[in-house]
């Protein structure tokens, strides 16, 4: 993936081989003009491992002088914030990251933001969502690029990189680098797949993490056209605010869900602890064509049927009054 040498670039390191070898990387692609001009490192202190988190800033730092990269840091109790929110430890840390990351590149008007997954963060990611019952969309993994504000994009060059490979580049150009110890912790599933389940598929396939980040591929091709699709399909079916539930119900149920989700996204700022139980409930509301239930959502928003139209809204009070007429 090709990045112009005009932009403005920031380099999530945490300190471990995969992170210090894509900033490495970068840094040894500008001296041949192709790479970024303006690298700068970010590092989030997610204060989870007491005096091994402050190990890994203090790494950080050191490298970057070292280095004589701009160097940006934070640090944020991650492990309070999920209890006070009662939100579970990993996805608050992911959110909290990357809030920090985008926070980070418009500060510095940096344009792309650049993190160092890789093949077997592929896999391992397509394999957990398959466990956890994930759709098809689901099955696209984890994305090479996708938007984190109007300004900055997320960028991950080494996707298709095996972490083999980036140990390789370490030893070879004698990289020193941090081993986060929760790696190795059972409490997470991405931790089982990785040490459990990833050495037993390749038993049966000695590449599987390429043939499952091949079939990341094939669905995340899909997806895209029948997103294309959708977003169509949700222009012939607004009715304002309002869907028109008739003509939604004669979709195909791929692109009505994804209409659906849509919508939904458009109206709620996004589609956070939205779940499978919601939009079947609305799909079967709609399907049955029937006003007089009223489906919750998360925060407060009511989604209901009402003369063929299908109406969102947030409430504070009681949502039922006036709301059951079809």
């Amino acid at each position: 993936m090709s990045i112009g040498t005009d932009v403005s670039l920031i380099v999530a390191v945490s300190g471990g081989a995969d992170s210090v070898a894509l900033l490495d990387a970068l840094l040894r692609l500008r001296k041949h003009n192709q790479a970024p001009r303006t690298i700068l490192a970010a590092h989030l202190n997610h204060q989870l491992r007491g005096e091994e988190s402050d190990g890994d800033e203090n790494f950080v730092r050191e490298m970057a002088a070292t280095l004589d990269v701009k160097m940006i840091v934070d640090r944020i109790a991650v492990g309070a914030r999920a209890q006070a929110e009662r939100q579970n430890l990993e996805a608050m840390a992911r959110r909290l990251r990357y809030e920090f990351l985008t926070r980070a590149a418009e500060e510095c008007g940096a344009q792309v933001v650049c993190t160092a997954h890789t093949l077997d963060d592929q896999s391992e990611t397509v394999l957990m969502r398959l466990l956890r019952g994930t759709g098809t969309d689901g099955l696209r993994g984890i994305h090479s690029i996708r938007p984190l504000s109007k300004t900055v994009n997320l960028i991950r060059p080494l996707l298709s990189v095996s972490r083999a490979k980036v140990i390789e580049h370490c030893t070879h150009y004698k990289l020193e680098f941090r081993s986060d110890s929760s790696n190795f912790l059972p409490d997470f599933t991405r931790n089982r797949i990785r040490h459990e389940l990833m050495p037993l598929l390749y038993s049966f396939n000695p590449r599987a993490e390429e043939a499952l980040a091949r079939m990341a591929d094939f669905s995340a091709n899909d997806q895209d056209f029948l997103g294309q699709v959708a977003v169509g399909m949700l222009a012939e079916v607004r009715l304002g605010p309002d869907l028109d539930a008739q003509l939604l119900r004669k979709q195909p149920m791929a692109i009505r869900g994804r209409v659906l989700r849509l919508w939904l996204r458009e109206h709620r700022d996004g589609l956070e602890r939205i779940g499978a139980v919601h939009l079947g409930a609305i799909e079967q509301m709609i399907a049955r064509g029937q006003g007089g239930r009223v489906i919750e959502l998360p925060g407060g928003w009511r989604v209901w049927l009402k003369s063929g139209r299908l109406k969102i809204a947030q409430f504070s009070g009681n949502p039922r009054l006036g709301l059951s007429e079809s």
